[in-house]
């Protein structure tokens, strides 16, 4: 059984976006889903946007453009649509100036 990976950046992160979905497709029971990539399989965005609760894990890249996003933080709210999100979200803080916001307490 596949591990479905929701992997949540924001586009100014592309680069490191890029690096964290490479060494994940090299496992062949992980399924990493990127929007750039993923999007294409779900009707519309708001579908694709509503399946990210439905992942068994997150992982948020999170910069200070990740926290001024407003569609980086509508991920992040779907992703709290589960009850059981702080079991399944992996935050990797990737520029030293952004502040980690009370989400995750």
């Amino acid at each position: 059984m596949k591990v479905n990976i929701f992997l949540s950046y924001c586009w100014d992160d592309s680069s490191e976006a890029d690096r964290i979905y490479d060494y994940f497709k090299r496992d062949q029971n992980i399924e990493l889903h990127r929007d750039k990539i993923d999007i294409k399989k779900w009707g519309s965005i708001k579908e694709y946007m509503q399946s990210i609760n439905n992942m068994d894990y997150t992982i948020l890249l999170i910069s200070d453009s990740y926290l001024k996003s407003a569609n980086c933080m509508y991920e992040v709210l779907e992703v709290m649509r589960d009850r059981n999100y702080k079991d399944k979200i992996f935050p990797a803080v990737i520029d030293s100036g952004a502040y980690m916001i009370p989400l995750l307490g």
